[in-house]
């Protein structure tokens, strides 16, 4: 039989499909510390075969770490490509790292103005912006190492020997308990570096936190012996995967192409871009009408297969910033389809091109409604997919 859930993190995405062929859980909310136990629960699961975080905001990410390390099963993990150009550097002393980002988020912080995205973006999403504006390239200045083979675990030879270092001497022990005051501190320093503004300030703690989700998940899977495949965001070209998911914006890497030290910040934005989240179509079946997962992608050039009763995740949460997403999927749907959107309570989301959708909805938790989080449970009878017992539809307000 195969089912298809959506998770009640939080906040964020956290989905998880089993088929015949075998299990996946697509991103993990927010919560480090809450989503082992929520996954257990709700899924009654101890694992799922393949893992994948499809972009390095922490509402996709943080929850993979809490499942690494409550050490749930996992036979693979998938990660984005921008975070290989970043493992190189992760692995390095903390306090060098420190040093490459100072240099950077002054000039960086400078290159963002308030018109460029909107209020809610994180700085380095809106630098992320920055970069991918049609005026400016998104590649990345390569490394002196230019090229790194992989193993047949996916790992980076020439960085075999850091990892197993870095795996037995972490020396990120700031962003254990409590990491919080850590971060706050940082952000009051900025009042007595005349050097380095509010933004620029923020803007380092960001890059900070997205530099040790990359070496935590990344570490974690590296102890544990797990099998890591890499995707270069590229919807001209996807490629990898297995028959029950497959890429749909990215190829599947086969060698490490490091960012060069002054580019770090930059990979770093772009790790969190939306625009760069993974693409995976869980295709269909003679059993099964299959899933497309759409993470925060707005699916602009994403080259999307003829669509037929499946469900497809609502992109970033509902967001009305990727409302071109309903347009693109709507050119090839065959058949109706059935939306599901994974939210926390913001009376921003979801947007009217959400809204607006003739197709069935179903929320984990509806905007403007009294009624409490949902686990959001869908069975395959067939070419149809049949909602689990007590699951509402969408009732946003």
């Amino acid at each position: 039989m195969t089912r298809f859930m959506a998770l009640p993190v939080g906040q964020g995405d956290a989905f998880y499909l089993e088929t015949p062929q075998g299990s996946v859980l697509v991103d993990g909310g927010r919560s480090r510390s809450a989503f082992s136990t929520l996954f257990r629960e709700f899924a009654n699961r101890d694992g799922a075969d393949v893992v994948i975080v499809t972009h390095n905001d922490a509402d996709h990410a943080n929850g993979i770490i809490g499942f690494l390390e409550a050490g749930l099963r996992c036979r693979e993990i998938w990660l984005p490509g921008r975070w290989l150009q970043v493992l190189p550097h992760s692995l390095r002393p903390v306090e060098e790292i420190l040093v490459m980002i100072l240099r950077q988020v002054k000039k960086a912080a400078a290159a963002i103005t308030s018109g460029e995205a909107r209020k809610e973006d994180t700085l380095l999403e809106r630098y992320a912006a920055f970069l991918g504006s049609a005026e400016r390239p998104t590649e990345i200045p390569r490394g002196a190492a230019e090229v790194g083979h992989l193993d047949e675990s996916g790992w980076p030879f020439e960085l075999l020997a850091e990892l197993e270092r870095a795996a037995v001497e972490d020396e990120w022990w700031i962003f254990e308990y409590p990491w919080h005051s850590y971060i706050v501190t940082l952000i009051h320093l900025a009042d007595t570096w005349p050097f380095l503004s509010e933004s620029a300030a923020r803007l380092l703690v960001e890059a900070l936190c997205a530099v040790e989700r990359i070496r935590t998940i990344a570490l974690e899977a590296f102890r544990r012996g797990i099998a890591v495949r890499w995707f270069e965001h590229d919807p001209d070209h996807p490629s990898g995967g297995t028959s029950y998911l497959q890429p749909i914006s990215c190829r599947q890497m086969v060698r490490m192409v490091p960012a060069r030290e002054d580019a770090l910040v930059a990979c770093l934005a772009l790790s969190v871009a939306n625009r760069e989240s993974l693409v995976f179509l869980n295709p269909p079946t003679e059993t099964a009408p299959g899933v497309l997962f759409t993470a925060d992608s707005d699916l602009q050039g994403v080259r999307l297969p003829p669509l037929e009763h499946v469900i497809v995740t609502a992109p970033h949460h509902g967001s009305e910033a990727n409302r071109g997403a309903y347009t693109r999927v709507a050119r090839v749907a065959m058949q109706s389809i059935t939306w599901v959107r994974s939210d926390g309570r913001f009376r921003s989301r979801p947007g009217q091109a959400y809204l607006n959708r003739q197709e069935r909805k179903v929320c984990t938790l509806c905007r403007g409604t009294p009624v409490p989080k949902q686990s959001v449970v869908f069975y395959a009878r067939g070419a149809r997919w049949v909602r689990g017992k007590g699951v509402r539809t969408c009732g946003c307000r």
